[in-house]
């Protein structure tokens, strides 16, 4: 069986009560497809389907600031939001996520660094020693 047109998905409404919680108290949501995508769980081409179908049917606002950033946020037009999803965890997961990226990233330029440096030390040990031989050849 079909949904109608006019219901919304789960990942759709998510997107709505997820815009609507990061703009509540007068915020602006900048957040790009790409990231959005990260909170979703989503693929990012999946994700501007679905922001542009949002805008489309008029339950999201697209604009730009006076940076030309976009900005999302919510319409007038009413959904069923998403109850039982503390927003803030979902921050707080994705911020987590985050997190251990910059530190693999940190990891590999850190073995990136020591094998640069255990190069480095070759090369000067091997500088040194050809100046000692050339030193030990016109001493000759």
């Amino acid at each position: 069986m079909s949904r109608s047109k006019a219901e919304l998905s789960i990942t759709e409404r998510f997107i709505l009560t997820f815009i609507g919680y990061k703009t509540k108290g007068d915020f602006k949501f900048f957040m790009n497809n790409e990231k959005l995508a990260e909170v979703i769980c989503c693929t990012t081409s999946s994700t501007k389907v679905m922001v542009n179908k949002l805008v489309r049917e008029g339950y999201l606002i697209k604009s730009c600031d006076d940076k030309g950033r976009r900005q999302l946020s919510l319409s007038e037009r009413k959904f069923s939001p998403l109850d039982g999803i503390n927003m803030s965890n979902v921050e707080k997961t994705l911020i987590l996520r985050e997190l251990v990226e910059a530190q693999n990233d940190a990891n590999y330029y850190k073995q990136q660094y020591l094998l640069e440096k255990a190069r480095a030390d070759r090369l000067s040990e091997e500088l040194t020693n050809l100046k000692f031989q050339m030193i030990g050849n016109i001493a000759i």
